[in-house]
């Protein structure tokens, strides 16, 4: 635990392989109005995702468990209440709602990819692989095969991970956290050149973050380049965090074989 990055970056990183998790069931209103909501606990959701935007996390956490109680069998609400506990990192209370969702409407598969990415998150690596690998052929988003390629890198699955994640870019090209997702696994796989080049291109795109920028520091530093990456400027990071990530990456590269590798980037990322 000593070689874990602090909250912010850990929160930075959860950006990258996270990113688009949520299920997007048939609950999720992005633009829903508190007077659509037809039932009580769908108004209680409603108020508690506007406090937890706010930040006021504990209150928001209370709504959600008294939705919860009273969402009775209402599969969507359900997985709504899932995919709220993930965004919050609360992922015991994320798996419950999706089992419970899953119970009421069985093989739903946006249900099932929201709970391989609670176990996930868990850290059962291989009953959400299963999960997951079920799900995300049948929800067919760009979102879903990125996770696909999170389980199978944790799993040191590095081909299979490189084969979802140019599905997922097949599907949008444009998403940046999932080009860093495809060079973090290739450079675990020792793909040096491509693991760079496609890193290179991720961090000189405009809308690049900061999570991005640490992810550059971790590929350069798998890939032979530690010593580049401690001397390059790297924009929104210091020499602390830059040795905070080189010191991770070393920690990976030593790791042993491609499943201990995968799961010690996963203690990084999530």
């Amino acid at each position: 635990m000593g070689h874990r990055l602090g909250s912010a970056a850990t929160a930075a990183f959860l950006a990258i392989w996270f990113a688009g998790c949520m299920t997007a069931g048939p609950g999720t209103q992005a633009t829903a109005t508190i007077a659509a909501e037809t039932s009580q606990a769908g108004r209680l959701i409603f108020l508690a995702e506007d406090i937890a935007g706010r930040g006021e996390t504990q209150t928001a956490l209370a709504l959600y468990d008294r939705a919860g109680e009273i969402a009775g069998d209402d599969a969507a609400l359900h997985a709504r209440l899932g995919d709220a506990y993930l965004r919050l990192g609360e992922n015991e209370r994320a798996e419950r709602a999706y089992s419970t969702a899953l119970r009421l409407k069985p093989a739903d598969a946006a249900v099932l990819l929201g709970l391989g990415s609670a176990k996930l998150r868990k850290g059962e690596t291989a009953q959400a692989l299963a999960l997951i690998a079920k799900a995300a052929p049948q929800v067919g988003s760009a979102a879903a095969y990125n996770r696909l390629g999170v389980a199978h890198t944790l799993a040191g699955g590095f081909a299979e991970a490189e084969a979802a994640y140019r599905k997922a870019l097949a599907l949008d090209g444009r998403d940046l956290d999932i080009k860093t997702n495809l060079a973090l696994v290739a450079a675990l796989a020792r793909r040096d050149g491509e693991a760079q080049a496609l890193i290179a291109e991720v961090v000189a795109q405009p809308t690049a973050e900061e999570r991005h920028v640490r992810a550059r520091v971790l590929v350069l530093a798998l890939t032979g380049k530690g010593p580049e990456a401690r001397k390059t400027a790297h924009r929104g990071l210091d020499q602390g965090d830059v040795d905070k990530l080189l010191s991770q990456a070393r920690t990976i590269a030593t790791s042993g074989d491609a499943r201990a590798k995968g799961a010690a980037l996963g203690a990084v990322m999530i």
